[in-house]
């Protein structure tokens, strides 16, 4: 994947992460795990197992999209940083020439 792919794909994480549409949709995902988690019988462990796993996995979801856009914003950067070196590079050759 090329810097501006990896740009844009950081760029449209971002957007995505900060909506608030995706993050209410998450509240509500684990209000109703909790809701249910509440409601579930004690010795019912399977269930109680697996919203727990739903819990854990909603986390880990929200964690690898920040992620995504954390390495967005990182290519970003070194992008900007490759360009500045490069326009240096060009500045330093047209002295020379």
């Amino acid at each position: 994947m090329s810097n501006q792919s990896d740009i844009d794909l950081g760029q449209f994480a971002k957007q995505a992460v900060s909506n608030p549409a995706l993050q209410e949709a998450f509240r509500r995902y684990e209000q109703k795990i909790v809701d249910l988690l509440r409601a579930t019988d004690s010795t019912d462990m399977a269930k109680i197992l697996t919203l727990k796993q739903h819990l854990t996995s909603l986390g880990v979801v929200q964690k690898n999209l920040a992620i995504m856009v954390n390495d967005g914003d990182i290519a970003r950067l070194d992008f900007e940083q490759k360009q500045t070196f490069a326009d240096r590079a060009k500045s330093v050759f047209r002295k020379i020439a």
